[in-house]
């Protein structure tokens, strides 16, 4: 779970204008070493959540995952509630996934990212070129598990 503080933290950065430079999202290095593990932070990955019925629906509106693309990229998440609850942003979790562990890279993004509304946006995330799986999660507040993995190609 995440401190409320974080999220506070970045949904005060909204007032702040946003610098068009690329930030790196995770570097070669470390993608490395999120393969074997041996990057500080690293845990292993656990099976995908079993689908609970009105949990919270994630959906990655930016980039398309369904086409290759150069970095530096846009990212835009939407996040919607299940029937009758709210999301808690504090539960936020969005994690590098490497082969069988993964790494938290929560923070890098909220710290560059506009969050609205359940809505994520962060312009200009720098990934190497590559396969590369992001996993969120997010509760609601009916304690109802939303999970969703997302694969893409980054070209050179």
């Amino acid at each position: 779970m995440r401190p409320i503080s974080a999220i506070a933290g970045a949904v005060m950065a909204l007032s702040v204008p946003f610098s068009a430079s690329a930030f790196e999202l995770i570097s070669r290095s470390e993608i490395l070493a999120i393969s074997d593990g041996s990057l500080p932070g690293s845990t292993l990955e656990a099976a995908p959540r079993a689908a609970v019925a009105e949990a919270p629906v994630i959906e990655l509106l930016q980039p398309n995952a369904t086409t290759h693309f150069r970095a530096p990229v846009d990212i835009h998440v939407r996040m919607r509630p299940g029937l009758g609850a709210s999301l808690d942003m504090s539960s936020l979790e969005i994690r590098y996934v490497g082969s069988i562990f993964s790494f938290d890279i929560t923070d890098r993004i909220l710290e560059r990212a506009e969050v609205k509304d359940g809505e994520i946006m962060a312009s200009n995330a720098d990934l190497p070129a590559g396969e590369h799986e992001i996993l969120i999660r997010v509760n609601d507040s009916w304690d109802r598990k939303g999970e969703r993995r997302f694969s893409f190609t980054v070209e050179e």
